[in-house]
């Protein structure tokens, strides 16, 4: 009995902590949807999360590790959604378009939910890899397939999130005329050598309707953030 209480206790204690650390990084998305991420404060954000300094600190030390884990929350939520979303999709062009499209539709959607994005990316080099690295495999692909023509791999993916972010921000901003989405998405394809037959034809594709989920699925993680 002793030592099933004693488990009971430690299982209760581990959820608690995964629950405050949830807690914490949904308040510094918050805040960092009112202000640049790096004029975050520790004192800021327990009082956004309602909790003690000190349960802050329990959890992260410095601004910086705050910030790489909300970086990290980005990350894993739109590799969820895009995962599910082009699970059925081999070509690697057709998945880099519509994830060029995704992005800058879900700014456009979402206005709090883009300046974190841009916020964290610009703070969070852990952002950028992730996003980078899932570009590359289908930028690879895209290359072997013929449908891309370019010189340099890092120079290409320079190309491809550069340009997302700036068509982001051009949304945000106010300046995008309909379609930007479209439009962000051809010059990036034009840009890594697609003629423009096959570019049109690219951005011209609908977006796959998700799977099902399972019989056991996690839990919905799309967020938004409050900017007021």
């Amino acid at each position: 009995m002793a030592n099933s209480e004693g488990l009971e206790s430690i299982v209760g204690r581990s959820g608690k902590r995964k629950r405050t650390h949830t807690q914490l990084v949904d308040a510094a998305l918050r805040v960092i949807a009112r202000k640049d991420a790096g004029a975050l404060s520790i004192l800021e954000l327990a009082h956004e999360a309602q909790v003690s300094h000190g349960t802050v600190y329990n959890y992260f030390r410095t601004r910086e590790e705050i910030v790489d884990t909300a970086a990290l929350r980005l990350a894993d939520d739109l590799s969820e959604q895009q995962s599910r979303m082009f699970a059925d999709l081999e070509e690697g062009a057709a998945r880099l378009t519509l994830a060029v499209r995704h992005f800058v539709l879900r700014a456009a959607e979402d206005r709090a939910w883009g300046l974190v994005f841009l916020r964290v990316s610009a703070a969070a080099p852990r952002l950028g890899h992730t996003v980078t690295l899932k570009a590359l495999g289908n930028l690879r692909r895209g290359l072997k397939a013929g449908t891309f023509r370019y010189e340099s791999e890092a120079a290409a993916l320079d190309l491809v999130f550069g340009t997302t972010l700036a068509g982001m921000r051009t949304v945000l901003d106010g300046r995008a005329g309909q379609g930007h989405d479209r439009h962000i998405a051809h010059t990036v394809l034009r840009g890594l050598g697609a003629t423009r037959s096959e570019a049109e034809r690219l951005v011209a594709r609908p977006f796959p309707s998700p799977p099902p989920p399972g019989p056991d699925p996690r839990p919905a993680r799309r967020r938004t953030f409050s900017t007021t």
